[in-house]
Order: structure tokens, then C-alpha cells, then sequence
């Protein structure tokens, strides 16, 4: 579930810096083992917001600026795992997050895939972190699911 936030996440899109939501805070998110602590801190650089996320899995830039970015690397399990990822901020209500996953053994062949679109924006109740998110495992069907991170 982590890699499917990361990906979801790695790259953020805006044209100027107030059209993306102001998401800096720390929050607490539902995770598969309890609550994770998470951190989003956010800066403007040449008219680029770029959010950087720490949890206890470490920290990652996710850059505003509109452009698909593919990261590839080794999984836990030795296979080779790419991430297409392109984010879009929607005014400054929500960021939304569309993500491609493939993972392949070392022979190549497809071993686990998503698909992913994520929105993101501050939840008017709590002050949290307001999530949706649509995704697909391995070809299979569209799940649903939203939840909010509620600011620590």
C-alpha cells in the first residue's frame, strides 16, 4: 500500500504556485499495521510547488509541476518495479494523482501491476488531509475507498 501512495504522489502538477492546496501539516493516516505518522511540508520554487512527505519509511519530493515522471528500482523481493506517475492541481482544493505500476521478475515477466487516481485536499471538518482514491490490481476491477488523515 505504501509504493501505491508514493506512486500516486510522485509527481505534482501546477502552471503557478497559488493553484495548488496548501497540504504542509502533520497528520495521521489509517495504515495497514495502525496509524502512520506523516509529514507534508511545502514550498515555491520558480512558481513550482513541490511537497516533500516523511513517514517512517523515509521522504520524497513530489514535484508540482505537470510533467510525467517514471521511477524505476529493485523491490524488497528482488523484482524490478516502474512507476509512471502525473499530478494535477485543481485550483487550490485538490491535487489529483494518477499513477501507473509495473513490477517484472528477473526474467521479465509481469509479476504484480495497479492503476491508480488519487484526490487530495483538506478536509473542512478536521483540518486533515481528505483522500479518494479509484485504483485496479493486476487487471482486475475498479475499487473505491476515501478516508481522512486528521491533523496531528
Amino acid at each position: 500500500m505504501k509504493l501505491k501512495v508514493l506512486a500516486a504522489i510522485v509527481a505534482l502538477s501546477s502552471t503557478t504556485a497559488f493553484a495548488c492546496p496548501d497540504l504542509a501539516g502533520t497528520y495521521v493516516c489509517p495504515g495497514e499495521s495502525g496509524d502512520v505518522e506523516t509529514a507534508v511540508a511545502q514550498v515555491v520554487s520558480n512558481g513550482v510547488t513541490i511537497y516533500t512527505v516523511t513517514d517512517v519509511e523515509g521522504s520524497y519530493d513530489l514535484i508540482a509541476d505537470g510533467a510525467t515522471r517514471t521511477q524505476q528500482g529493485q523491490t524488497e523481493t528482488g523484482n524490478f518495479a516502474t512507476i509512471d506517475a502525473t499530478n494535477t492541481c485543481n485550483g487550490s482544493a485538490t491535487l489529483t494523482s494518477v499513477a501507473n505500476y509495473k513490477e517484472v521478475d528477473g526474467a521479465g515477466k509481469a509479476v504484480a501491476s495497479f492503476n491508480m487516481v488519487q484526490v487530495v485536499g483538506r478536509d473542512a471538518a478536521t483540518g486533515g488531509l481528505s483522500l479518494n482514491v479509484k485504483y485496479s490490481e493486476n487487471g482486475g476491477p475498479e475499487q473505491v475507498g476515501q478516508g481522512v488523515c486528521p491533523k496531528k
